[in-house]
């Protein structure tokens, strides 16, 4: 987390996504480190919440792929859209 809050200071722009269209929030909803997710919802003002990767995925839809619930009742608490799916149609349940 030190790398990112170094970034951020920096006036590095953490909703800028990768090659694959990924922001950073994509990249923590994999992980379990809620401190993170907060950081970067309340750096971004929420503003990438949804943002879909090139896989069609967002955030809520990676964590629900990892089984990661804390991080999902998080995104489902700051605005992320439950019904969302990718462009294979996966829900963020995982059961379709």
């Amino acid at each position: 987390m030190y790398i990112v809050v170094r970034q951020a200071d920096a006036g590095i722009d953490m909703t800028q996504p990768d090659e694959n269209e990924c922001t950073l929030l994509h990249y923590a909803a994999l992980g379990s480190n809620i401190d993170l997710i907060e950081y970067v919802l309340k750096k971004t003002k929420k503003r990438d919440i949804d943002e879909r990767n090139n896989a069609g995925e967002t955030a809520l839809l990676r964590c629900a792929m990892k089984g990661n619930v804390g991080v999902g009742r998080l995104l489902l608490q700051n605005g992320a859209k439950l019904l969302a799916v990718d462009k294979k149609k996966v829900g963020s349940s995982c059961n379709n």
